[in-house]
């Protein structure tokens, strides 16, 4: 029958049932890294999926875009108010999650997709404190934080009774989730997602960042600084209650508000270079953002 990895890489090699991002948010980024790019060719793309178009729409109209400005009806005016570096982001959060929305069982989705998008503006507010944001872009930043909890999604559809499985053992040892899928699976669901996003061809260093946001001594030492990020952020967002509380808070561990908690000192101090100041000002901003992302989840949803 195989160890539970085998059957895991043979589920994710039936193709024809594999999650696949929709083409046309290859192409826009296609189309975004070319610096001859104007806002009519990105509506141009963007149009060949009317779908995600209308929700893009629907978000670029809504208060935390518009304010009090006037609605805009169209692609073209809509990505001249959000910007290119907004509209991918966007589309990308729009596509990642109606790829996965109706998949698996036992998650909740909305608070799921809440944490994952947090945990996605957390990891650039991240980048904008740290004293090596050099080392990892904006967008990495964005993807890898909305990204990194994907192989839980893929664990609870191909494997429904597994997941129920670790969600009881974690809850019963008091460890955390991703402790607990090691112990029983052998793999943990950052492996599992890490491995959907190679499928994928999504960047390096978004799939390393994914791979190792629980065990960053493990990622390639030019991926490193992207991985503890989105770590840092993971802490961040379960320290403050958005997304499953069994979910990355190590033992022991202080209140993230009162400064950078023991669990996360090396990682702060030394290799993310975050002051104490730095670390109190990350978890504001996303006590700030977690209102947000919930809005903006039942918006595009």
């Amino acid at each position: 029958m195989g160890t539970f990895r085998d059957r895991l890489e043979r589920a994710l090699n039936r193709v024809g049932d594999l999650p696949v991002l929709p083409s046309a948010l290859h192409r826009l980024r296609q189309a975004l890294s070319d610096e001859k790019t104007s806002a009519h060719d990105v509506a141009r793309v963007m149009e060949q999926d009317p779908s995600l178009t209308a929700k893009v729409l629907r978000v670029a109209n809504s208060i935390y875009y518009a304010g009090t400005t006037a609605t805009v009806t169209s692609v073209q005016s809509a990505v001249a108010r959000l910007g290119f570096s907004e509209v991918n982001r966007l589309f990308t959060t729009l596509a990642v999650i109606r790829t996965f929305d109706h998949m698996g069982p036992h998650l909740d989705h909305n608070q799921f997709w809440k944490h994952s998008l947090t945990a996605a503006i957390t990891t650039r507010v991240i980048r904008r404190h740290c004293g090596t944001s050099d080392t990892f872009s904006e967008d990495d930043a964005y993807v890898a934080g909305l990204l990194h909890d994907i192989g839980l999604v893929v664990l609870d559809q191909y494997f429904p009774a597994l997941f129920v499985e670790v969600s009881v053992a974690a809850h019963r040892r008091r460890i955390s989730r991703a402790d607990a899928e090691c112990r029983i699976l052998g793999i943990g669901h950052a492996e599992i997602g890490g491995s959907l996003l190679r499928r994928w061809r999504i960047r390096a260093s978004v799939a390393e960042a994914v791979t190792w946001h629980h065990q960053p001594e493990k990622a390639e030492p030019k991926h490193r600084t992207l991985v503890e990020a989105v770590r840092v952020a993971d802490f961040v967002c379960t320290s403050l209650g958005i997304g499953d509380a069994a979910d990355g808070i190590p033992e022991g561990s202080s209140d993230a508000a009162d400064g950078i908690p023991e669990g996360l000192s090396d990682v702060a101090w030394h290799d993310l270079g975050l002051s104490a100041d730095d670390f109190s000002a990350i978890v504001q901003e996303t006590a700030g953002e977690a209102a947000r992302s919930e809005v903006l989840v039942a918006l595009v949803r």
